[in-house]
């Protein structure tokens, strides 16, 4: 087989992106890029919109800031959550993912919480811009 020809059957996949602090991302079929990144004593998804190569970078460097803080937005999410619906005590929503796919701005970002007991394979959703919860709805 000619070299070049070689080459192109033995390079990377183009649907894998690595980054140095979040990890190795996939690219599904559907564009979205996901990422299993740790949190607590399991993971959650990382999910964002990018193009066929990376990831969108705006949403990379948000992701890079908002990780270590991320502790404290599930528990303003949580809080925001259960005012909206008190039937949503924070126990009931398992956190699953975080989520850069309904921006408006640069620094919005979505919380996707799962709730016990609920097999619909639907999830409660809290918007935050600015670093603040504003919306909460179900997808």
């Amino acid at each position: 087989m000619p070299t070049k020809l070689k080459h192109l059957f033995d390079a990377k996949a183009s649907g894998e992106f690595h980054d140095s602090v979040l990890g190795v991302f996939v690219r599904r079929n559907s564009g979205v890029w996901v990422a299993d990144i740790p949190f607590q004593s399991g993971s959650i998804s990382l999910l964002m919109p990018g193009n066929r190569q990376r990831p969108d970078t705006a949403c990379l460097a948000h992701a890079h800031q908002t990780i270590p803080s991320l502790p404290n937005f599930v528990r303003a999410a949580r809080e925001f959550a259960s005012h909206q619906r008190p039937e949503l005590s924070g126990e009931r929503l398992v956190f699953a993912a975080l989520n850069y796919f309904s921006r408006v701005s640069a620094d919005d970002f979505s919380l996707d919480f799962t709730e016990v007991g609920d097999d619909s394979r639907n999830c409660w959703r809290v918007h935050f811009r600015a670093n603040q919860p504003i919306e909460l709805d179900y997808t």
